[in-house]
């Protein structure tokens, strides 16, 4: 939190890319300031619903909530959700290897992609992204954005949550588009 504060600025633009109970939403609406947009992107429709009641009964004018994943690029992919139908849960994944698919729910989401998005003026100066195994599909479909835009990442990078790509895939894409800079976890690289 201490760092999207000394990092994020009143009239940035910012997302919230699987923003679930909004745990960081309060802190990127504070740092943009009213003439800033925070878009928080949920795919769990019960959540985009909670977030979206939160947004209107505080007036929080600069947020934006979206019942929609971001992905490679548009179409509609599942959601794999632990627990029975219904439930929500901060597990959730479009990647199939990071739950016991027999003790999951599936959801059909629409997904869209940075790239699609954000091909106008209005870009995002920073980027929060926790999605359970799905950051390198985010990344890439926002390549163009990154490369051109170079908006500050924030974003979760387990080895469970991957499957088939590797810790080292992820960062390895970014640094070759010329992002660098600190990495930290129990684990690092």
């Amino acid at each position: 939190i201490q760092a999207i504060l000394e990092i994020v600025r009143p009239g940035d633009t910012v997302l919230d890319i699987g923003a679930h109970k909004g745990s960081y939403l309060y802190w990127l609406r504070q740092a943009v300031g009213e003439s800033g947009r925070v878009f928080a992107f949920e795919p769990q429709p019960a959540l985009a619903t909670y977030l979206r009641d939160v947004v209107t009964a505080f007036h929080w004018t600069n947020v934006t909530v979206k019942n929609m994943g971001v992905s490679i690029a548009p179409a509609t992919l599942e959601l794999n959700v632990p627990g029975a139908t219904g439930a929500i849960s901060p597990g959730a994944s479009f990647e199939s290897t990071v739950a016991d698919r027999s003790q999951c729910h599936t959801v059909r989401i629409d997904v869209t992609s940075l790239d699609a998005l954000y091909r106008s003026a209005e870009v995002p100066q920073f980027i929060k992204c926790d999605v359970e195994g799905h950051e390198l599909k985010v990344f890439q479909g926002g390549e163009k954005l990154l490369k051109r835009a170079r908006p500050v990442l924030l974003f979760e990078c387990e080895s469970r949550h991957l499957g088939s790509t590797s810790i080292r895939e992820v960062f390895a894409t970014l640094e070759a588009w010329g992002y660098s800079g600190e990495f930290f976890g129990p684990q690092g690289l």
